[in-house]
């Protein structure tokens, strides 16, 4: 079996672990793990986007690939690469710590709009690069989408605690989904900030200057 097909098979088993994760969260009013276990769900998050890059460079598609472009404009894309990832771990370890009852939801919500502002103009900046690959564009639009999706669940767990619903099962489903597009959402920043990091050129050392359609 390739390395490929072994990362897969990890990334299935990571993502339903982490959904048993998601339902088995306390909540506001249970007596809830220490950090340990706060920094175990936030390391079984790095695990899984690791294993995401690692199916990345062992495929056939990383490597048939490898088309670069000028990155013109700015705030690059190439420093947005390097920091969407950033922004959303650091929201992961928010939510994680709101989770086990280590911080309030306040820094978890406020700092939601700073990551998924990111994460948007991230998507973005790659959808309106002119030269930028057909296939960097589809997974802008994937990051796009699933950034959405995750301010929504985050927005309905968020309400179904207002509504002190708590013990509910719609409690459970929607701290589950929106545990487990986190994960995704910083599977898929890292994987097109691989891309553009390997595929954008800074402008002063491009051999043109970026073409119209770049960030600006």
């Amino acid at each position: 079996m390739s390395v490929s097909w072994l990362s897969v098979i990890a990334l299935v088993l990571s993502l339903a672990t982490l959904a048993a994760i998601g339902a088995g969260s306390p909540h506001p009013g249970s007596l809830g793990p220490n950090a340990v276990e706060a920094l175990g769900a936030v390391a079984l998050q790095l695990q899984f986007g690791g294993l995401v890059l690692l199916a990345l460079i062992t495929g056939r598609w990383w490597k048939s690939s490898n088309s670069t472009f000028v990155d013109g404009g700015w705030p690059s894309l190439r420093s947005l690469a390097m920091s969407a990832p950033v922004f959303t771990l650091a929201q992961i370890a928010l939510g994680a710590a709101y989770r086990y009852k280590l911080v309030g939801v306040i820094p978890h919500v406020a700092w939601a709009f700073v990551a998924a502002i990111v994460l948007l103009m991230f998507g973005a900046f790659v959808l309106v690069q002119a030269d930028a690959a057909m296939s960097l564009k589809r997974m802008a639009g994937v990051l796009i989408s699933l950034v959405c999706v995750q301010v929504m669940l985050g927005v309905a767990a968020l309400l179904a605690r207002v509504a002190r619903l708590e013990k509910a099962r719609w409690m459970e489903i929607s701290t589950t989904a929106h545990l487990m597009t986190g994960a995704l959402v910083l599977g898929c920043s890292l994987v097109l900030a691989a891309f553009v990091v390997r595929s954008a050129q800074p402008a002063q050392e491009g051999s043109q200057l970026a073409t119209p359609g770049s960030p600006s």
